[in-house]
Order: structure tokens, then sequence, then C-alpha cells
């Protein structure tokens, strides 16, 4: 058994592969994230991963920082910071020794935390699954795709963009969902038979901003994986970055981390000299060697990592084909039939040349003349009709002279307003006829605010005797004068007139004293009805005016009426008939919709559609029911095509969740077959009546 053999020079290039493997050994143990991003750094760089092997098995940490610090440059040394990050990131758990060995590595470095912070989160921010919120199975195959199936499917739409798959690609899609058992297997089925396209638009809208953030930093970390970027990965990160609104301005300080840690240092002629040396040297040692190799242990458990990656995702893509169709689905491309370049003569037809003259039919030139009719040249004149020119004068009506010189009709102004102010006399007439009736009630002895006192009220009753007084002795005057008229002899009776107490004789007069107190009576109680008439009315105003917000506030309340607004993800499946192989979706879409929930006494209505709380006996199975957090109900036929709709209202959220699947035979461009529409409704509810 022999030592092992020195160590090679050291390289950029080998002292990130060096610095990957002393972190992952800090703790004492190799996770298959921490293989993984061994290989989504180094790929399928073997030989210089054995180097590395070697060189850490038999130098210390700090020997290896002392050589290598001086041997860097500032770009690679940010490089193997980053990348040592990310490994003691990957698996979630960042223990003490970790901790220590990436501080001593930033120390050999002359980087400090400061300088440093901004890659560190990045790095943090992309390592951080939870974001994603818990994984389920189960999840993946409902209408609302969970984020970790977007993720996967983003991934695997990346890495095939360009039609070939690397290690690097295959390591990073490890890392990120390796430890999610079942996605890729699901994820694979969406990319082949979704365009890029309509699959974004169905799963972006299920996504907070985070989430999207999160999708896109992985996807770029991925498509710089292998140190080259080609034109087709740039537009499809684009889109993505379009479908997910997702600005330049919040991208820019995660993409800056990713891109350092992706610069790769390239392979020297030391380092390939170093690796044509080490093959000598263990084919000259056999497997005597391999034996004393301390290193033996951390490399197998690396490269069986690493031959497991590659195995798990061959076996999602069954070959160059597959690669092939999920690339096409990546760049959006129409997969349609086409011919071959060498076979466009043979299925063209045409004719020959001399068949051209052969099929073209010509009249003689003979025949022309003879079928041409022509007029006769002295039927021209024959046929004319003119007319004398001594009848062109007979036809002329002309006025006579005298008539032209008729002087017009004039009006004098005089007569005018002579008619205007007969008008307006008569007008004036009209207007004096018209006297106004003193019939009109005042408002304010219906809306008096407090009752009269006994002094208005005496008031008013005096004014109201001495206007009959008044009127009384007007009539008086006027009999007396009419009396002395027609009989002046005769003489005056002195019991007609007053006493000195005012009050008349017993023939018909009144005592004013009775007369007043009799007024002021019927004056106070003509006020209090008409004050008790008013205030039972504006009672009865106020009453309706409180009840009938209250009644409608209590209705909605208990029985509250809702608008749903959210998103509806649509699309079909079509299926021609005796070919299942050719199911593909059609009319795939995302549409706002507005639906309308209202809870009733027994009862659930969705958007006119009634969903009892007890079974009935119907023809559809409408059916709601009450659960703990809100309401659920369905309904299926089964007569021509068959429809399934499931309903779910979470009230603490107040969001309403639909789907529904309808399947029937159709006939799509002549053909026969099988269809399925599929619509998922998510939505905000609103109350309308608060």
């Amino acid at each position: 058994m022999t030592a092992p053999a020195p160590t090679a020079t050291l390289t950029p290039l080998l002292c990130l592969a060096a610095s990957l493997l002393y972190m992952v050994n800090a703790d004492g143990q190799i996770d298959d994230h921490e293989s993984s991003q061994i290989q989504a750094t180094l790929g399928g760089n073997d030989d210089i991963l054995a180097l590395a092997l070697e060189y850490v098995a038999v130098t210390p940490i700090d020997e290896f920082l002392s050589i290598a610090a001086p041997l860097l440059n500032q770009r690679e040394t940010l490089c193997i910071l980053t990348n040592v990050c990310d490994s003691l990131l990957s698996d979630g758990v960042v223990t003490d020794e970790e901790k220590a060995l990436f501080q001593k590595f930033s120390a050999a470095f002359e980087v400090n935390e400061a300088s440093f912070a901004s890659y560190d989160r990045a790095l943090k921010f992309k390592n951080n699954k939870h974001k994603l919120g818990t994984y389920s199975y189960d999840a993946l195959t409902s209408p609302f795709p969970p984020a970790h199936l977007t993720l996967a499917a983003c991934l695997l739409y990346m890495m095939a963009a360009d039609g070939h798959i690397s290690d690097e690609e295959i390591g990073q899609l490890q890392v990120v969902i390796g430890e999610f058992e079942g996605l890729q297997e699901v994820a694979m089925q969406e990319v082949r038979c979704k365009k890029l396209n309509q699959f974004l638009r169905g799963s972006a809208p299920y996504l907070n901003e985070e989430q999207k953030l999160f999708i896109l930093v992985n996807v770029y970390d991925s498509m710089l994986s292998d140190g080259v970027a080609e034109e087709k990965e740039h537009v499809l990160f684009e889109n993505m970055q379009d479908a997910f609104s997702i600005s330049a301005q919040k991208l820019t300080p995660y993409l800056k981390a990713i891109e350092a840690k992706n610069y790769k240092p390239k392979e020297t002629q030391i380092d390939k000299d170093a690796i044509h040396t080490r093959k000598q040297r263990i084919q000259a040692q056999s497997d005597e060697w391999d034996a004393a190799n301390p290193s033996s242990s951390t490399g197998e458990i690396v490269h069986r990592t690493l031959d497991h990656n590659i195995k798990q995702v061959s076996e999602g893509f069954n070959n160059q084909n597959d690669i092939d169709l999920v690339s096409a689905n990546a760049n959006n491309q129409d997969r349609r039939l086409k011919i071959k370049e060498g076979l466009n003569a043979a299925n063209i037809q045409e004719v020959n040349e001399g068949g051209a003259v052969v099929n073209i039919q010509n009249i003689e030139t003979e025949a022309q003349n003879v079928n041409r009719q022509s007029i006769e040249t002295s039927s021209d004149l024959n046929n004319r009709q003119s007319l004398e020119d001594e009848h062109l004068k007979d036809n002329l009506q002309a006025l006579p002279d005298d008539l032209l010189t008729t002087p017009e009709a004039q009006f004098f102004a005089g007569a005018r307003m002579d008619s205007l102010q007969q008008n307006i006399t008569s007008l004036h007439n009209q207007l004096d006829l018209i006297t106004p009736k003193p019939t009109w009630q005042k408002l304010d002895a219906f809306f008096k605010t407090r009752p009269l006192s006994s002094q208005e009220l005496l008031q008013d009753a005096a004014d109201e005797l001495n206007s009959l007084e008044s009127h009384e002795s007007h009539e008086s005057h006027e009999s007396h004068e009419s009396q002395q008229s027609h009989d002046p002899n005769q003489p005056h009776d002195p019991h007609q007139s007053l006493d000195s107490t005012g009050s008349m004789d017993t023939t018909g007069g009144f005592n004013s004293a009775e007369t007043s107190s009799i007024n002021a009576e019927q004056e106070a109680d003509f006020n209090a009805a008409h004050i008790d008439g008013g205030i039972r009315l504006r009672s009865l105003l106020l009453m309706f005016g409180i009840s009938i917000p209250l009644f409608g506030y209590a209705y909605g309340l208990i029985y509250p009426t809702m608008v749903c607004q959210g998103p509806a993800h649509q699309w079909q499946k079509w299926t021609p008939d005796g070919d299942a192989s050719a199911s593909k979706v059609i009319n795939d879409q995302v549409i706002n919709e507005r639906h309308l929930i209202q809870i009733r006494r027994g009862e659930i209505n969705v958007t006119n559609q009634r969903f009892p709380l007890y079974k009935e006996l119907n023809q559809s199975n409408h059916f709601a029911q009450q659960t703990d957090l809100g309401f659920k109900g369905s309904y299926s036929t089964h007569t021509v095509d068959q429809m399934n709709y499931v309903f779910e209202f979470f009230r603490d959220k107040s969001q309403l969740n639909i789907q529904s699947q309808s399947a029937g035979i159709r006939y799509i461009d002549g053909q026969s077959g099988h269809i399925e529409v599929f619509s998922v409704f998510k939505g905000q509810c609103d109350n309308r009546w608060f």
C-alpha cells in the first residue's frame, strides 16, 4: 500500500472544485443537495473533480487558502464565494461548522460582510423554498396548479429550450426539486402537452409576487449553469418575465448574484497536464492506489449522486425526440406535418408545355367580321328628328313689359304701430279681469313647532273682531243711507244704536266680550289640531325613514347577496376517434368572470342555479351543504353530454371557487371525436349591500 501521490498545481478552476469539496465535508455529512450542487457547478468535468478530490484529501484547508488567495482575481474570488455560499444554503440547514468555514473563506479572500451582503441576500432568497408553500403530491393534479409544479415545469422548459440538456442543468434541477417526490413526473406531463405561453397563462394567476420572483431567479440560474446562454433561452426567460409581470428593476439585484456565481474559470494547460499525469499514475498503480486513496469515500458518494441525477432526468425524457418536443413547446412552435423539400417537385402537378397551346380556343379572324351587326350610313340621317327654325321662336314665353315695372306693395310704419298698440291694450284689459282670490291658506299653520300663547290667541281674535265690525259698520252705513233716500221723513229709532257698553239690542246684536272669547277658543282648537296632525305626520315619516334602511341592512346581513369576480381558466381537450395519442389541448384561455352567490333560507343560489341545503329528487342532482368554512355544492347531468359542476364558498375569506367539467361527442373539421371542456374559477366576493 502506497501513499497518495503529490498534489497538482492549483488553478482557478481547481480552486473552485476544491472549495466546494471542503464545504460539503465541513459538517461530516455529504447531502444529496450538496453533491448536486457540485454537479451544477462542474457539470461533467470528472477529471477536474477527481483532481480536487485528491487535493482535498491530503491538503488542510488553511494551507489551501494561503496558496489559493494570491492566485485568484476579484471575479474568480467572487465566483468561489458565491458558489460556496450557495452550497451551504442548498439543503436549507446552515450548521455552525459550515458558517465558520465560510467566514474563513471570506477572511482569506479579504471580502468583508458588508460588501458581500447583497449576494448573501440574493442566494438566501434563491434557496428559500418555503416561499412555495407546503408541498403535496395530491395538489399537483388539482385544477389550481401549485407553485411547486410551476417551478418544475419552468425549469424543464429552460433545460430543453436549446434542444440539449447538459449535466450542469441536470444538477441544478435536482438541487431545486429533487426533494419533492413525484414532482418531476407530473411536470413532464405538463411540458409535453402544453406550450410555454399556454402553461404560463394557466398558472400565473395562482402565484403571488414572491413566488413568481423565486421561480424566475432559479430559472435564470439554470439558464447560466452551463456557462452558455443562447438566444432561445434569453427569449424564453423574457416570456416568463412578461407572463409574471415582474419588472427588471426587481430582478436586477438577484440576477447580479446569479451571474457572479455562474462565472466559470477556464480550463488551462496546467489542468490538462495534471489530468494526464494523474491518469498515467492511476494506470501504473491500478487498484492498489484506489484502495489507499483517502478521497475515495467522498468521491463515491458524489459520483453516486451524479449518476442518480442523470438517470432520473434521462428517464423523464425518453429520447431525443422527447427533448425536441419539449423544446418546441418551450419556444411556442407549432407542430405541423411538413413535406420534405425533396418531395415538393413530385407532388406538384404540371401541364406539359405543348398542351398549353393546344387547349387554347381561338376564333377565326373572318368569323369576327361576320358576327358584327352594323347600321347603314343612310339610316343614321333617317332616324334623326329635328325642329324647324321658326318653331324655336314660337315656344318662347315672355312677360309684358309693364308688369316688370309695377311698384312693390308697401306697408306704412304707422299702421303697424297702431295695430301693435291696439293688441297691447286688449291684452291689458284681459289681464285686469283676472283678480286673485284669498283662498290660499298659510302653510305655517300646519307646521308650527309650538302652540300659540293666550296673548297671541287674543290678539288674533281681536283682529278678527275688528275686521268683522268694520265690515258690519260699512254695511249698516249703506243700509242707513238707503233708508234715508227712500223715506226721509221716517224718525230715527234710538234702540237700534250701540249703548255705552258696546252691546247691541236684543233684535239681533252681539256682545263684543262674548264674541272675543268664542273666537279665541275656536282659534286655539284649530291651531292645536293642525299642530297635532303635523307632529304625527313627521313621526310617521321618521319611522319609515329609519325602519326601511334597518330592514334592508338586517336582510342583507342574514341573507347576503355577494358579487364574486376573478380569473377563470378555461380549456378544451380534443381526442379524435380511434387515436388516443393525438389528444391535444385547444382553446386555452384565462378570462375574468363575474358570479353572483345568494345565501337564502334553506338554499344557495349561484349564478341563477339553485342548490337546496336538503336532498331533493331533481333531475340534475342539485345539492348543497354547510361546512365549517362556509358552503359547498354540486350537480351533475348524464343526458346527451356529461356535466359535473362543483362550487365551494369560504365565508371567512369571502372567496368562491367553481370547477366545471363537461364531456361529449363533437365534430371538428369533419372528424368525430371526444371533447372535454374544463373551467376553473377563483374569485373574491363583495357584499353588494355594504
